[in-house]
């Protein structure tokens, strides 16, 4: 048997096929033009841009999903949703309230996003703002903080730093009172609906302050009850009385609710209309209130994170977002 030859690779003389190293140059040209090609593809996409949202609450609470609808709309609005992450973590305070608790939290953000390139941190509410401001260092130092969910007298409590921009809702009270006058004229009570969580007590320590100077009505604090005496306290109410309902998280059993579940139970038996300081309130069977409402608290959010990205020399340390009387 004839061997094969040790050449048959090579070309036989006068063969035009194309030898090794035309081939070869051949290649690198494509690969010079899919190379070339991938990298003006990249250079056309927009600039990827990341925030992370702290959330204090759960994410089944309606008004943190109601900011992140407004997240989502500020980023539609700026034709930009594909140049954008938005990741989100929730503390979940109510359900998991402790020192214990904020550490595996903190823990767990500094695991996730410590080596991730974040551009702002966005935060809802006091406790949020809190561990932002005094963690930050182990997550996202050094970038700009936007927070919301937060009044003036939560933040006496707070050491900002000159990196921090406050984006400012109203849930008035005093407004709201206002709007149920207007509507109740003849009425001569207010009774104030709170629970028995932290957050409860805090609204009911600002609602005694904001009404002490009130001559003209018979105040009523209706507090640390379980949900069946509210609902006997609201069912025993008449016309006569004008009742608001602020927060109710937790009863004086323990149980917990989201405050709409509490709120909406209470508007079911109550003698008397129902009133509330959040727009998630409305269309539950509670009349209105005067108030910002949680989607355009995300949008401000996101478009104060949107400018600082921009331009941070060009942004307010404060934004107010508008109140309004919003009746079912």
């Amino acid at each position: 048997m004839r061997r094969a030859s040790s050449t048959w690779w090579r070309p036989k003389a006068g063969h035009n096929g194309p030898d090794l190293r035309h081939l070869l140059a051949a290649i690198a040209a494509l690969l010079f033009i899919g190379t070339s090609q991938a990298m003006a593809q990249e250079e056309d996409l927009p600039e990827q841009v990341r925030f992370l949202v702290l959330y204090s609450s759960s994410s089944t609470l309606y008004a943190n999903i109601a900011i992140q609808e407004g997240i989502s709309s500020a980023l539609t609005q700026a034709d930009a949703r594909s140049r954008f992450e938005v990741y989100g973590e929730h503390r979940d305070l109510q359900r998991f309230p402790g020192a214990e608790e904020d550490r595996h939290f903190i823990h767990k953000v500094t695991r996730k996003y410590s080596d991730d390139t974040l551009d702002a941190v966005l935060t809802v509410g006091p406790k949020a703002l809190s561990l932002a401001i005094t963690h930050q260092d182990r997550f996202a130092p050094g970038l700009p903080i936007v927070f919301g969910g937060v009044d003036s007298e939560d933040l006496r409590g707070f050491d900002l730093p000159p990196n921090a921009y406050g984006v400012f809702g109203s849930f008035d009270l005093v407004g709201t009172l206002e709007l149920a006058r207007a509507l109740q004229p003849d009425a001569t009570r207010v009774a104030i609906f709170t629970g028995s969580a932290a957050f409860d007590q805090s609204w009911k320590a600002s609602a005694e302050q904001q009404l002490a100077g009130l001559a003209e009505l018979d105040v009523t604090h209706l507090s640390d009850l379980t949900l069946e005496e509210f609902r006997d306290a609201a069912a025993a109410l008449d016309r006569d009385t004008i009742a608001i309902v602020l927060t109710i998280f937790r009863d004086a059993a323990g149980r917990l609710f989201t405050p709409v579940e509490a709120a909406v139970t209470l508007a079911e038996v109550s003698g008397t209309p129902v009133y509330g300081v959040y727009d998630t309130y409305v269309g539950c069977g509670l009349v209105g209130g005067h108030f910002s409402t949680f989607q355009s608290l995300g949008t401000a959010l996101t478009e104060t994170a949107l400018q600082l990205v921009d331009d941070p020399t060009n942004v307010s340390q404060t934004i107010e977002v508008p109140a309004s009387s919003v009746l079912d």
